[in-house]
């Protein structure tokens, strides 16, 4: 019976994701209020015992495997997500910080409070994610797929062991925040570097 609420949990992750591809000028905005909402409405109504006490077991281990992941995504030029464009202060702070709190309410909150189980949760945490790859926000990278098992696994552990989503949350935002600052470098350095040569030519 968890695993169909699960089911119906996941189903409204992806009908959100999908019901904001309605609004392309908007998209990020619209799916970080309603996942949000979502999550936080669910969250209460099954009355997840989690807390929110401040508690960094788990920090460690995540934040090694981050770094470990950073240098091996630079060396393997790892696909990242597609922004076509600039994203203002208001997107950056979504993706940032509101999307990985809500994904925490969801899986780490509500999934693993209905199955205790940190492989359960990660092998989870990390399919459901190839929503993204169907939506277009990113394109398919084993070397994502392994990361999110991982760093789901080390959440999830954290989480059965201390009954609170405090490194969780924690390490998920400073998660999405350096990475899209990781992100908008690698977007920004191509174009320069272009620009450069292009002007270079024109002076041949």
């Amino acid at each position: 019976m968890n695993f169909f609420h699960i089911l119906l949990v996941l189903a409204g992750i992806i009908l959100i994701q999908k019901l904001s591809g309605l609004f392309p000028l908007n998209r990020i905005v619209v799916m970080s209020f309603f996942q949000i909402s979502y999550s936080l409405v669910v969250f209460a109504i099954l009355r997840v015992s989690y807390t929110f006490q401040i508690n960094l077991k788990g920090f460690l281990s995540f934040f090694i495997i981050f770094t470990i992941m950073i240098l091996l995504g630079n060396l393997l030029k790892a696909s990242q997500m597609r922004i076509y464009k600039k994203i203002s202060l208001q997107e950056f702070l979504t993706l940032g910080i509101v999307l990985p709190f809500s994904e925490e309410l969801i899986f780490r909150g509500v999934i693993l409070f209905l199955v205790p189980n940190s492989l359960v949760n990660a092998t989870i945490f990390s399919l459901v994610h190839g929503v993204n790859i169907f939506s277009k926000i990113e394109s398919f990278s084993i070397f994502n797929f392994v990361y999110r098992f991982i760093v789901g696994y080390i959440f999830a552990n954290s989480v059965l062991k201390t009954q609170s989503l405090f490194s969780a949350v924690v390490c998920h935002i400073i998660n999405n925040l350096v990475g899209l600052l990781i992100l908008s470098r690698s977007e920004h350095i191509p174009k320069k570097s272009t620009d450069t040569a292009e002007r270079k030519n024109s002076e041949k």
